[in-house]
């Protein structure tokens, strides 16, 4: 596993505590886990509704929130070969996901990294590789699949004359692509650093104090605009404290790097989103299972909080913001990443990102490889789909065009605090996110009952009716199910049938695109 620095004295939130009733929710005759979360209880059908004015006007989508963090340690986990080559399988993997954005070189890797260098250090090995996946080669798999780079600097071993001279490389010299002759993209977005904000437990020499950071930060700034004036630079802050725990062994760091801040950044990065995420045994049972499906909107609520925070420290500069590592981690030595409830996750996740406004991009950790950490699992030839690449597939089909406001009705439970997620009244059991392009209507439904099979209606509005309509389904017997292996999902494909209103059927703990067009 490839998470680098721990989370200044974090410790799991009260995943034992009682759960409480919720709006519609009900529960167990000994005050435990509600029904709907529970498998102990006879099932009953979950009746919901969603409402969409499908000719109503919508917002443009932003489908920046589908990208992924690229290394260049192990051959760019597993996409390149020792010739530096990229693998077919996984290539042929990547371009069906269509990532629109990739970061490159990889969180700590970047404190050690240096471009120009043929071998770099892998910073929690201590070995010395060959740079397969270097710069040439991921501006060339942004060319394969149409992503946008985003590069993070070197700002602990690094210089301002090396980050300068990247941007000159990338962006006024310009590389040539070994695989069809033309000038590779530009580096538009650029990361000064990682996670200054942390320290590296094991590496000491790697942890630079916030006036440190400062003081570098306004050097590398300074340089790289004197290359390129119209580069986005983005700076990485930090909430202190996420559910009532600190996050940081910094207080106040965002405001003392930005209040001696001279130079100007254009984004705000967080990496305020892996959840549910405790230190020590990972939560379990009723409790894993809720602080997954309630994740999302807690990163909506720190999300929110964040907005505060760099519009205090900005006034009237509309800073957005960028979550440049995202992924579903229930602890420090936990695999829930790769299971369909981390996929769950991740899919509700991007639901919220989509909906943020000001959210520049977003990045999952990570593309492939890396432990149990990439969408992409497998070696080489043998590469495949894991939980979460799956349902980011789903999320990018539904994600096109407008988004649409919609209603959702549904059976709602409370939910206890655990780990970085706060504690609900009332969370849905039914989340959704619908898009237009053109007379083609999609909606992503992500239904969080862990027994019960939902009977969804969709009520168009307006005077459209729906036609030539298809439902995909992803769902599982055991959303905990940790092998690493592709067909964790069992997906299935059926055609309801249309008009004004149509009835949609879900099976617990599932993912599902709805599609139709309509007239």
């Amino acid at each position: 596993m490839q998470r680098r620095r721990f989370l200044h004295t974090l410790s799991m939130g009260a995943a034992s505590l009682p759960w409480l009733p919720g709006c519609g929710g009900s529960v167990s005759a000994d005050g435990g886990a509600p029904a709907s979360f529970s498998s102990s209880s006879t099932p009953v059908l979950h009746q919901a509704t969603l409402t969409v004015n499908a000719t109503a006007t919508g917002t443009p989508v932003n489908r920046r929130v589908l990208g992924h963090n690229v290394e260049w340690v192990d051959g760019g986990d597993n996409l390149v070969d020792a010739n530096g080559v990229f693998y077919p399988a996984p290539l042929a993997q990547v371009r069906a996901l269509q990532p629109t954005v990739l970061r490159y070189p990889g969180g700590l890797q970047s404190d050690v990294f240096h471009w120009q260098r043929a071998r770099n250090e892998h910073v929690f090995t201590g070995a010395i590789q060959p740079m397969l996946m270097s710069t040439r080669r991921v501006l060339e798999l942004c060319e394969a699949t149409g992503a946008e780079p985003l590069f993070t600097v070197n700002v602990v071993t690094g210089t301002p004359e090396e980050a300068a001279a990247w941007v000159r490389q990338t962006n006024v010299d310009r590389i040539v692509s070994s695989a069809t002759g033309r000038l590779l993209p530009r580096v538009a977005f650029w990361e000064i650093g990682n996670e200054p904000y942390l320290q590296v437990d094991f590496r000491g020499d790697l942890t630079l104090a916030p006036a440190e950071f400062t003081r570098r930060a306004n050097l590398f700034i300074a340089a790289m605009r004197a290359v390129d004036a119209s580069v986005q630079i983005g700076l990485p802050l930090t909430l202190d404290a996420l559910n009532g725990q600190s996050v940081t062994p910094y207080p106040g760091f965002s405001r003392s790097v930005a209040g001696a801040l001279t130079e100007r950044f254009d984004f705000a990065s967080f990496h305020n989103a892996y959840m549910p995420l405790a230190v020590g045994d990972a939560p379990t049972g009723a409790a894993r299972y809720a602080a997954a499906m309630a994740g999302a909107e807690g990163v909506r609520d720190s999300l929110a909080r964040a907005r505060a925070l760099v519009d205090e420290l900005r006034p009237g500069a509309a800073i957005p913001l960028a979550v440049t590592e995202h992924a579903a981690l229930f602890s420090s030595a936990d695999t829930g990443s790769t299971t369909p409830l981390g996929a769950m996750y991740v899919a509700d996740l991007l639901r919220v990102l989509a909906e943020t406004p000001g959210l520049l991009l977003a990045n999952h950790w990570s593309l492939s490889g890396n432990g149990r950490f990439g969408a992409i699992g497998g070696q080489g030839g043998n590469a495949f789909n894991r939980a979460t690449a799956d349902v980011m597939a789903l999320v990018g089909a539904t994600l096109r065009g407008e988004r649409l406001a919609a209603l959702v009705e549904c059976d709602s439970v409370a939910t206890p605090s655990v780990g970085l997620v706060p504690a609900r009244g009332a969370l849905p059991l039914l989340s959704a996110l619908v898009c237009r392009e053109g007379r083609v209507l999609r909606a992503l439904l992500i239904h969080k009952d862990a027994q019960r099979s939902a009977q969804v209606q969709v009520v168009l509005g307006s005077s459209a009716l729906a036609a030539s309509i298809s439902l995909t389904t992803l769902s599982t017997d055991d959303v905990n199910d940790t092998a690493d292996v592709p067909g964790l999902w069992q997906r299935a494909g059926t055609a309801p049938a249309g008009g004004r209103q149509l009835v949609a059927g879900l099976p617990p703990h599932s993912v599902s695109l709805l599609e139709m067009t309509y007239s």
